[in-house]
């Protein structure tokens, strides 16, 4: 486990997946901003009372600022913020409406016009998420307003939850350039072609981390012409089960076996 321990802190990775299952307990219509609050919801977590144990281990510096919803994409986001330890945290819900789907099956590559290589290309319906309802302008002007050019910056999410946030640091760090962007994703899939991998490898101030449950085949698709980016680090499965593998409750409990 010593390869892990000298590339990121376990108790952040905890940290992230946990925000990241959180999200997808809490309502888009919710306007509860204090975690001890939300952790005192028995109904958020009457199906998952190891989320709840370790929940309550969460760092109590951490809180909620700011929801982003969009109405047009569905796409669902939470800003935490950490004075103490000079973070923000901006966590992605994944697929978790059928809309999603319909996004997620739109695999052709479309070609990024605003960047200076036309060659780069992502996942056309992840591109849609993030730009077709100004989710991508509203939450970085909102950024913007924090003063932070002396805090981390972490990204991530589970699944299509992990996709954005990749989207997003990238994108982002043409913006906060004063900034280290820090993405931890959970069973993301790829998002573009090799020339966004190259694009991304060759920006200085973002690095992410790719976990991957060692039999989850969600983490491979698409299969043609697309490149992963980031680390790439695995997580131990005890039990092979193609139908749990992808959940996010495996990963939880993998990476709580997990540790080092």
């Amino acid at each position: 486990m010593s390869s892990k321990k000298d590339i990121i802190d376990y108790k952040i990775v905890l940290n992230l997946l946990l925000f990241s299952i959180l999200i997808y307990k809490i309502d888009e219509n919710n306007k509860e901003k204090n975690l001890i609050n939300i952790l005192n919801n028995k109904n958020i977590f009457k199906d998952n009372f190891l989320l709840l144990e370790k929940c309550k281990d969460m760092d109590k510096n951490d809180y909620i600022i700011k929801y982003f919803n969009c109405e047009i994409t569905h796409m669902y986001c939470m800003i935490i913020r950490n004075d103490i330890n000079k973070y923000i945290k901006i966590i992605f819900r994944g697929t978790s409406k059928n809309i999603h789907m319909k996004y997620n099956l739109k695999i052709n590559l479309k070609q990024i016009t605003f960047l200076n290589n036309k060659k780069i290309k992502i996942h056309n319906g992840f591109y849609q998420q993030i730009f077709k309802g100004k989710l991508y302008n509203n939450i970085i002007n909102f950024i913007k307003t924090l003063k932070i050019d002396d805090y981390m910056i972490y990204y991530s999410g589970y699944s299509l939850g992990g996709n954005m946030s990749v989207l997003f640091g990238y994108f982002s760090s043409y913006v906060f350039t004063k900034n280290k962007i820090i993405i931890v994703t959970f069973g993301g899939s790829k998002v573009g072609n090799n020339y966004f991998k190259e694009s991304f490898n060759n920006i200085k101030n973002i690095i992410c981390y790719r976990f991957c449950n060692e039999n989850d085949i969600v983490t491979q698709l698409p299969f043609i012409n697309y490149e992963h980016i980031g680390i790439p680090i695995t997580l131990k499965s005890n039990k092979f089960n193609l139908l749990t593998d992808h959940s996010y409750n495996t990963y939880l409990n993998n990476l709580l076996n997990d540790t080092w």
